[in-house]
This record gives structure tokens, C-alpha cells and sequence, in this order.
């Protein structure tokens, strides 16, 4: 698959019983559908772990407002909403697969307001 951000391949990377596709260009993730849910709050584990795996690459700098393709459903445009009412953070998800993509430090924000 191709990063929808920034156009570079995505790495596939397995943490714990979780597989998910990085860009090590952007530090932007893809979730299937489903998956966002188990790293999203600050105590679960594969989170931290995935955050880790992302912490030393750097980060090609990408404009965020353009409305993205689907890696998976390539000719379907992802929308954007919200990850929450509560929460301000801006996710892509499209409406084909359910897929999720999050683009860099977006995880750990929202990581980070779970906490509050």
C-alpha cells in the first residue's frame, strides 16, 4: 500500500497480536477497521509500543488539510471527522473499508487526552 499522505510505501509492522501499516516517511499509521480501538487509550500496551516503533524516524513535513485516498479502496476519498465530540483531533476514515488513518502524533494525542 501507499502512504495516502505523502505517497511513499507503508511498512507493515506487528506489534504484539496487532499489524499495522506505518510510513516511515511521515510517521502517518493505517488501521483496518477495528484496529485504532486497541491503542487508542493511554493504558494499553500495543500503543506504547507502536509509538516507539515510529519515535526514531523523521518526519517528512506534509500538508494535513487535503482530503486523502484510501490506501486499501483506492478510489475512495476518506472523510474527515473528528476521533470524538469531545476531542478536537481530526482523523481520515473511510467509508468503504472502515479503515482509519492517523497522521503523525495524532496516536499519541489522543492517547494523551484519554488520560485526562
Amino acid at each position: 500500500m501507499q502512504c495516502p499522505r505523502c505517497g511513499k510505501s507503508l511498512s507493515t509492522v506487528r506489534v504484539g497480536s496487532l499489524e499495522t501499516d506505518i510510513c516511515h516517511s511521515c510517521a502517518g499509521i493505517w488501521f483496518d477497521r477495528f484496529e485504532l480501538s486497541k491503542v487508542d487509550e493511554a493504558h494499553e500496551v500495543l500503543g506504547e509500543f507502536l509509538l516507539e516503533e515510529l519515535a526514531p524516524h523523521d518526519r517528512l513535513l506534509v500538508a494535513t488539510s487535503s482530503r486523502l485516498r484510501c490506501p486499501r479502496d483506492t478510489d475512495v476519498v476518506m472523510m474527515r471527522r473528528r476521533f470524538s465530540p469531545e476531542q478536537p483531533i481530526m482523523i481520515d476514515e473511510c467509508p468503504a473499508c472502515g479503515g482509519v488513518w492517523l497522521d503523525a502524533d495524532e496516536l499519541s494525542a489522543i492517547r494523551a487526552l484519554s488520560e485526562s
